[in-house]
């Protein structure tokens, strides 16, 4: 990324911080005095009720934030968070889920309250880079776009590092099992929100040297299945590419691309002599 367009979105970055602050104080100090840190190992229980439907699943193409904005309420999502720092790299002009979510809310303003709580003491629980479970569980960030304000329950956590896990040389075997059991604790905690939907964006993949989006795909089918019905939404949201491929084809036994209808436009009679109105036939975009 060119320098002078990464300092843009750093000066962005720290102006919107600002505004948040300013428009949505009360709400972050609410979602701050709700939120709760959960340690690794404490994952709540996932039991679905004995009436429930089959979770259906769904994926959305683009923005994290989009789906939130056009999800069924209310909303659970799945903050793919940075173990150690607040926001990822936010303030330095990345880009990514996380930051995403940055930015078009006040999600980077309650985390910063946790830095003492949360991101200082997950530094010296790194374990190689696989991190840990610990996670926060936040109610009611805002999400904003336009005017419109859409407020939604926020799991964050930390999937696996498997590039930098590797090179502090942990095996193959301690990545698998430490993403199956990141996979595992979101999902419980995202479930524990009582949500009609929740959102998950890409976890633990995306990255040259990450996890294989067919891998991830498979953790999260398994687990729907094994607690169906307990989430009764779920959408997906990933930028169309093979990574989206790879979910859509783990979940082809769940869910099927919408079949195209073609649209019948009735025959008319015209005049020889009169123009022809091509704007009766056109499709709506």
């Amino acid at each position: 990324m060119p320098k002078e367009e990464n300092n843009a979105r750093e000066a962005q970055a720290k102006r919107h911080v600002s505004v948040m602050k300013a428009v949505f104080g009360t709400e972050t100090a609410a979602s701050i005095e709700g939120a709760r840190i959960v340690e690794a190992g404490y994952a709540p229980e996932a039991v679905p009720a004995e009436d429930a439907a089959p979770t259906a699943v769904s994926f959305a193409s683009g923005n994290v934030v989009t789906a939130i904005l056009e999800a069924e309420k209310p909303i659970a999502v799945l903050d793919p968070a940075s173990y150690r720092y607040v926001g990822g790299g936010y303030l330095r002009g990345w880009r990514g889920p996380e930051e995403d979510m940055c930015d078009e809310g006040n999600l980077f303003a309650i985390l910063e309250a946790f830095q003492k709580s949360y991101y200082a003491p997950n530094k010296q629980t790194a374990s190689g880079e696989l991190y840990t479970s610990r996670a926060i569980a936040i109610p009611d960030v805002v999400f904003s776009r336009n005017g419109e304000i859409v407020k939604a329950s926020v799991a964050v956590v930390a999937a696996p590092n498997r590039q930098r896990a590797l090179e502090r040389r942990r095996s193959e075997r301690e990545c698998d099992l430490a993403l199956a059991e990141r996979v595992d604790a979101a999902m419980r905690l995202l479930a524990s929100f009582g949500a009609t939907t929740v959102v998950i964006p890409a976890f633990g993949f995306g990255r040259n040297g990450s996890f294989a989006a067919s891998q991830v795909a498979q953790l999260f089918h398994d687990w729907i299945a094994e607690h169906d019905g307990v989430i009764p939404n779920v959408v997906f949201s990933l930028w169309n590419g093979a990574d989206a491929d790879a979910f859509k084809a783990a979940f082809a036994d769940r869910w099927q691309e919408p079949a195209a209808v073609e649209e019948v436009v009735d025959e008319v009679v015209e005049e020889d002599d009169e123009e022809e109105d091509w704007e009766k036939y056109r499709i709506s975009e």
